[in-house]
């Protein structure tokens, strides 16, 4: 700072800033308006403080802002009313300013001059090839993905897969910004640990928006059976349904799943506007500040509700008493796809990437009964590549539950135990590894009934013990 016959006086880069802005708004004032400005908390005062008095200083001696065209009207024009010209004159500068907390790593606040910062490529897992080209490693340039084509095929369906679904460092870093690093205007920690937290949470919105996609295309796959295979049955974890397509009658079960997506719409609605009363951040009710933490909240609830609602629509339709029974029709078809199409809704409010949004709608795994293009090609294949997942799980299932019960029968406990541990390791090394988890069915008393259930996770591997 410096004295002046004013007051103490400030550095210039504060008329550079101005300077800037009031070029910019001479060069787009007929389609553009700057209606917020943003930066650090730091720059409050005197930084943004200043901007604003020279600004305002500058557009009242020149007759209003917008530059010299501004100025040139002002004259010009001797036919406008004094009010007018002195609404103008005295018009703010910009309405709306935006201040930030700062990003620490490791106890430090993130600066260049310090070295302590993380680039954008570092976090996407991102690395250069020996021309220069961006390449990815362990294929995590998910924005690159998605950006180029809007997660579209060229016949534009989805080409969207589960195993890119799962891994998107760019989603995990818009959640964090939004619901786990506290309020945009207090401080944040960037770290390894909080971007595994918030890869967990979103790996559970994705499973739900997978698995919950996956059971509506049975659903609706059962209808298309009715003509062809009418009397499939359900024998030993081999999942058919009875050809009578999903029932129209809501239960308790449906009626609650839907209250909630409803429930969940309204405080995610609030969270963004800043209305919720009980605001994690402090904000309270009415003080119009984003809640990102809230609005994590409610969906992360919302999946939760509905994978537990898929779970126990899948335990019902296996948990049989007489594995030779066909299993009821499947459940209606019109609340789980109300809860979906409400978080996809609300994740691509925010701007998360087709990666989350759209993940379990491919044109690999939508039904499309209709269609003679490469999409039923693609539907085809999925039929296939799901049809041989059931009867993987569905001769696993059976082996299990013979060797359980020659178990409880005191006959070949070796043998049947080696039985048990081939199955075991299928469940825990074998299938995760390629993407797909078995959830085990209960055995009834006599041996049988020991369904199994299968769905997409993250691949993983894992070490034999």
């Amino acid at each position: 700072s410096y004295p002046s016959p004013w007051g103490t006086g400030r550095p210039g880069w504060h008329v550079e800033c101005s300077a800037m802005i009031e070029r910019l708004s001479r060069d787009f004032e007929t389609t553009h308006e700057f209606r917020i400005h943003a930066g650090g908390v730091d720059l409050k005062f005197p930084h943004h403080a200043n901007e604003i008095a020279q600004a305002e200083a500058f557009g009242v001696a020149n007759g209003g802002f917008g530059g010299a065209s501004a100025s040139a009207g002002a004259c010009d024009d001797q036919s406008k009313s004094e009010s007018e010209s002195q609404a103008k004159r005295w018009k703010e500068w910009i309405p709306h300013w935006v201040h930030t907390g700062h990003l620490y790593v490791k106890g430090r606040k993130m600066s260049k001059s310090l070295k302590n910062f993380v680039t954008i490529r570092e976090m996407l897992g991102v690395s250069k090839t020996s021309n220069g080209e961006p390449t990815t490693e362990n294929s995590r340039d998910d924005d690159k993905k998605d950006n180029s084509s809007n997660g579209k095929n060229t016949d534009g369906t989805n080409n969207i897969t589960h195993e890119n679904a799962w891994t998107s460092p760019a989603d995990d870093f818009r959640l964090w910004c939004l619901g786990l690093s506290g309020s945009y205007r207090g401080p944040a920690t960037y770290s390894k640990e909080r971007m595994e937290e918030a890869s967990v949470i979103r790996e559970k919105w994705v499973r739900f928006l997978i698995e919950g996609q996956e059971c509506l295309d049975r659903w609706r796959f059962s209808t298309v059976l009715d003509f062809d295979n009418a009397d499939s049955k359900y024998v030993n974890g081999n999942v058919s349904f009875s050809g009578k397509g999903s029932t129209k009658l809501w239960g308790h079960k449906e009626l609650k799943l839907f209250q909630t997506a409803t429930q969940c719409s309204i405080n995610c609605q609030k969270a963004v506007l800043g209305q919720c009363s009980n605001s994690i951040n402090g904000s309270g009710k009415g003080s119009f500040d984003l809640d990102g933490t809230t609005f994590v909240k409610e969906l992360t609830f919302l999946a939760e509700t509905g994978l537990a609602y898929i779970q126990q629509v899948k335990m019902n339709r296996i948990n049989t008493d007489n594995p030779q029974t066909t299993p009821p029709p499947p459940p209606p078809e019109e609340p789980l796809r109300f809860v979906l199409e409400t978080m996809r809704s609300q994740i691509d409010l925010v701007g998360f990437s087709p990666l989350t949004v759209h993940a379990g709608i491919s044109g690999d795994n939508s039904l499309n009964l209709h269609s003679t293009s490469a999409t039923a090609k693609n539907t085809n294949y999925s039929k296939k590549e799901r049809a041989l997942l059931d009867e993987i799980v569905a001769f696993r299932s059976a082996v299990r539950s013979s060797a359980i019960g020659g178990l409880r029968k005191k006959d070949g406990i070796a043998a049947v135990k080696e039985i048990l541990g081939l199955c075991d390791e299928m469940r825990d090394y074998v299938f995760p590894s390629l993407g797909v988890e078995i959830l085990d069915g209960k055995v009834g008393d006599d041996g049988r009934s020991g369904g199994g259930e299968w769905r997409y996770c993250s691949p993983r591997n894992g070490n034999k013990k």
